[in-house]
């Protein structure tokens, strides 16, 4: 299968992200203190970073849908049960796009973050 375009020349759809910052300043002990929490995607969103070079989308990397790759492989290996098993494994859970590119496809999930600065 012939690639698209050539490499490096795709773009991934746009990206949205949103923080929040919470804080409180306050007295302890004779001490400023400030508690804070702070929310990174706090909309949990699934930003597309990343895409497979060979389909140039995040959702198929072009190995089953490409017979010339696939078939011999698929067929020795139980047919439809090694689908649904590489489906589950490296499209639904990224793992060959981890073992090939040594990243993810999507932005970094919501993370909390929560903690007490104090200023002698």
């Amino acid at each position: 299968m012939q690639p698209l375009e050539s490499i490096n020349s795709s773009t991934t759809p746009w990206t949205f992200n949103v923080d929040l910052k919470i804080d409180r300043g306050f007295q302890l002990f004779g001490i400023e203190a400030n508690a804070y929490v702070y929310v990174q995607n706090f909309l949990n969103r699934k930003n597309v970073i990343n895409v497979y070079g060979r389909t140039g989308n995040d959702r198929d990397d072009g190995f089953l849908n490409d017979p010339d790759l696939s078939s011999r492989i698929v067929e020795v290996n139980g047919g439809e049960h090694y689908r649904k098993f590489y489906k589950a494994i490296n499209l639904e859970n990224r793992q060959h796009y981890w073992f090939t590119q040594g990243g993810d496809l999507y932005s970094e999930p919501r993370q909390l973050r929560f903690g007490l600065k104090l200023e002698l």
